[in-house]
């Protein structure tokens, strides 16, 4: 049942108009992983979405090495905190 919602998400996801585009392989991880640590799809949907609003592929995927390093992104909690509670 979650496989099917997610990748309902990430077909929605792909469908509109959310920002800068990125891979459906990069939207699929993002959402497995929001979805993985607790979030709601509504929420994770919605991180995704301002993170897309906020951020290009290149400039997202370097987030991803410096988080996979071990820092904390203030700026990405901030981006994404009206999302939670979804």
């Amino acid at each position: 049942m979650r496989a099917r919602l997610l990748a309902l998400l990430v077909l929605a996801a792909a469908c509109r108009d959310r920002g800068h585009p990125y891979p459906p392989e990069v939207v699929e991880n993002f959402l497995r992983a929001c979805i993985a640590t607790g979030g709601s799809e509504a929420a994770c949907q919605c991180s995704l979405d301002a993170v897309r609003r906020r951020y290009t592929i290149d400039e997202y995927r370097a987030i991803e090495q410096r988080v996979a390093r071990g820092e904390v992104l203030p700026e990405l909690a901030n981006l994404t905190a009206d999302c939670r509670g979804r």
